[in-house]
């Protein structure tokens, strides 16, 4: 399952599903450098940082915040 990092939490990570399912983990069961806003997975049950959806999603938002302060 994919999670994307709404909010960290003392060394509570808060996380959100694709499907909006909120889930939350211990920093310490996670990768070091996790910053809100980041995707990863879980595989083989090691976490795994996404790269590419997480710069996607960067991506996605920065285009969105120029669009909505130009209007």
């Amino acid at each position: 399952m994919r999670y994307i990092v709404d909010r960290i939490e003392d060394n509570v990570v808060v996380c959100e599903t694709v499907e909006k399912v909120k889930k939350t983990f211990f920093l310490d069961e996670l990768y070091s450098g996790i910053k809100e806003g980041d995707h990863f997975e879980f595989i083989d049950d090691k976490c795994v940082f996404l790269s590419e959806d997480t710069n996607a999603a960067r991506n996605k938002n920065i285009i969105l915040q120029r669009n909505l302060f130009e209007e």
